[in-house]
């Protein structure tokens, strides 16, 4: 009979087994621990993104737009869930099918959207997007971090892990886009005064006819 010492402890083959058993089921059980979490975490990656969809389709009933435009055209700058839960939710909902979703690079004509709405992944070229749609009559939305700081009109905050809003009304004015005040009243915060964004002028002739 096979068997080992361990000190006083001796063990024989069967007790080894049993031994191995139970740690081999700890080992599983707590791996399968870290997979629960992992999809609860996902699941509520998916959840807040699913929300941020609603409100890209949504928040069309809150904007005015110049001319009174037909809003038919959601463009996405970048890959993220939010982009891909947009796409999903005008495909299988049928009052949102005449909507059309469109992915926009920097180097694209963006006079087609109504709504323009940038991922984190593209965080590193936001300036030079909103630079790219200034004064154009286009919803910029963001759930990039400051986005409203950095120039943009909507930004999608984290607030006791609910999804709230921050606006800023300048380049909102500068492009002919009126925000309802209805909007306003449930958003986190509003900013009303002009702010310096430098980051989003070009490098050369910034300053002139200052």
């Amino acid at each position: 009979m096979l068997s080992i010492n361990f000190g006083n402890l001796q063990m024989d083959k069967k007790s080894i087994l049993i031994l191995t058993f139970i740690s081999l089921f700890f080992c599983l059980s707590a791996a399968a621990e870290i997979l629960v979490q992992k999809d609860k975490t996902e699941d509520l990656s998916y959840t807040d993104a699913y929300v941020k969809a609603l409100y890209l389709i949504k928040i069309r009933e809150f904007i005015s737009w110049p001319e009174g435009q037909n809003i038919q055209k959601i463009c996405v700058m970048g890959n993220d869930l939010t982009g891909s839960s947009l796409a999903q939710i005008t495909r299988e909902m049928p009052a949102y099918k005449s909507l059309k979703i469109e992915k926009k690079m920097l180097t694209s004509d963006f006079n087609d959207c109504h709504i323009l709405y940038i991922a984190q992944a593209s965080e590193g070229i936001v300036g030079q997007v909103l630079f790219s749609v200034q004064s154009l009559p286009i919803l910029t939305v963001s759930d990039i971090t400051n986005f409203v700081v950095r120039g943009g009109m909507i930004g999608f905050a984290q607030e006791n892990q609910q999804v709230k809003l921050e606006v800023n009304l300048t380049p909102a004015h500068e492009s002919r886009i009126e925000i309802s005040s209805k909007l306003l009243q449930i958003s986190k915060r509003v900013i009303k005064k002009p702010q310096t964004i430098l980051e989003n002028k070009p490098l050369r002739g910034s300053l002139k006819n200052r």
